[in-house]
């Protein structure tokens, strides 16, 4: 029988490792995150308002996130693949996607970056293939 008594000798409650309340500094983590909530959304369980709000989100990384969803309305993802109003970023997830449509965009990109992202679509045809694997082999080549 062991004659330790647990009541008499509390392990829990303070000590080396137990755990401490810690301030976070100005400028932490919490200060990179956007300051409105849109961001916040969940593209997957979003709906179509949401995904319009967060297609116009100041943020790219957050625009991006949008192509995440398998329900992004068309009007969305044109807009998320246009050369004259999206950086490059976006509109490389936006022709890497899924999305109908939005490997044909990218194939047409003046990047070649989003060119070849675009390559791989499953609904582009012979000439926008083409189109894109020629930017793919030039980046390769450079």
């Amino acid at each position: 029988m062991n004659g330790f008594d647990d009541l008499a000798h509390p392990r829990a409650g303070d000590g080396k490792f137990a755990a401490k309340p810690v301030a976070e500094t100005p400028g932490g983590l919490s200060a990179l995150s956007p300051a409105d909530d849109v961001g916040d959304v969940d593209a997957a369980l979003a709906t179509d308002d949401e995904l319009r709000a967060q297609a116009r989100h100041p943020d790219p990384a957050v625009r991006v996130d949008v192509l995440a969803s398998s329900h992004v309305p068309y009007d969305v993802v044109v807009e998320l693949a246009d050369p004259r109003t999206q950086p490059v970023v976006v509109r490389h997830a936006a022709a890497a996607s899924f999305h109908a449509g939005a490997a044909a965009r990218g194939a047409r990109d003046p990047n070649p970056v989003v060119r070849a992202a675009a390559s791989g679509g499953w609904d582009l045809d012979e000439s926008g293939r083409e189109q894109a694997r020629q930017a793919a082999d030039a980046l390769i080549a450079s």
